[in-house]
């Protein structure tokens, strides 16, 4: 089984469903988990039997070993614009989702398996070859299967919406990352794709023109956004184009201006790291600006 869905009640029935109507052994199931969120990896301690061998990104294992929770993200958001009042309710919502460390304790299954660039993985007649796709989370990793030409895209290719590409740290440059992966992944000779959100599709390459078109754009929007001004991320995120059902910034769910900042933060490390963009540090908030008063081309 590749990915798992939430844990959550409605998505625990609908896979036992599933797996009991093709008459699946839960003694004789492996799974691989494309990336470490939750509605990926949720379900996998009600799933996974103890002779389960459980295939995971070597990255995003030691990321999890080290997960300090929401509190490992807040600090930075909060220092680049984020209010506090909203922070507290993001963190409410957060746990909700994230649960608690009980979801970790797959980091402890016997039969965990490091999954590495370039490794292949058997599935009956299949031979899965692991791609690493850093962008949507640090270690997210896509299966090709060369013979059928099928790609399992988890979220690192998504038909008609795009995946959050998020930074939550100084150490993070995630856009470049996805980027350079979404060209390696073009290389590919590719039927079919198996997304891990909505319905499978085909013409990959066709799509990861759409989203690359898709990040200059929002590249763009936040120089337009810059012009003339300096900001910080959650100001700039509130003056960008999102494709939310809301009528302003304010009417947004809190989570989702937690994740259109960490977004706009991606956008805005690239920038900087490409000199477009520089920041100021005021009154411990991080402020960017254009460097140059002709920033065109450079995006």
């Amino acid at each position: 089984m590749i990915d798992t869905g939430f844990d959550h009640p409605d998505s625990h029935k609908t896979v036992i469903t599933a797996m009991n109507s093709l008459r699946i052994d839960r003694n004789r199931t492996d799974f691989l988990i494309t990336h470490m969120h939750q509605d990926h990896i949720g379900l996998l301690q009600r799933l996974a039997s103890s002779t389960s061998i459980v295939y995971f990104n070597q990255k995003e294992t030691e990321f999890l070993r080290g997960w300090r929770g929401f509190e490992s993200i807040s600090s930075y958001v909060q220092r680049n614009g984020f209010p506090e009042k909203q922070l507290r309710k993001a963190a409410r919502h957060w746990q909700s989702w994230d649960g608690n460390t009980e979801q970790l304790r797959f980091l402890h299954f016997p039969l965990l398996s490091s999954i590495k660039d370039g490794q292949i993985v058997k599935a009956g007649e299949y031979r899965f070859k692991c791609i690493l796709t850093p962008g949507h989370s640090p270690g997210h990793t896509c299966l090709y299967e060369p013979d059928t030409k099928i790609l399992v895209s988890g979220d690192h290719i998504l038909e008609d919406i795009s995946p959050n590409i998020a930074c939550s740290s100084e150490d993070e440059e995630p856009l470049s990352e996805y980027m350079e992966s979404l060209r390696n992944v073009q290389t590919l000779e590719v039927e079919r794709v198996l997304p891990g959100h909505r319905r499978p599709f085909t013409d990959h390459r066709k799509r990861i023109l759409e989203i690359l078109e898709h990040h200059q754009v929002q590249l763009l929007d936040v120089l337009n956004i810059l012009n003339g001004s300096r900001m910080n991320a959650y100001q700039v995120a509130a003056r960008m184009t999102w494709s939310i059902e809301a009528d302003s910034w304010d009417n947004f769910p809190v989570v989702q201006q937690l994740f259109a900042t960490a977004e706009c933060l991606a956008h805005l490390r690239y920038l900087e790291v490409k000199g477009v963009i520089r920041r100021s540090d005021e009154d411990g908030t991080i402020r960017f600006s254009l460097a140059s008063i002709d920033p065109c081309g450079t995006s």
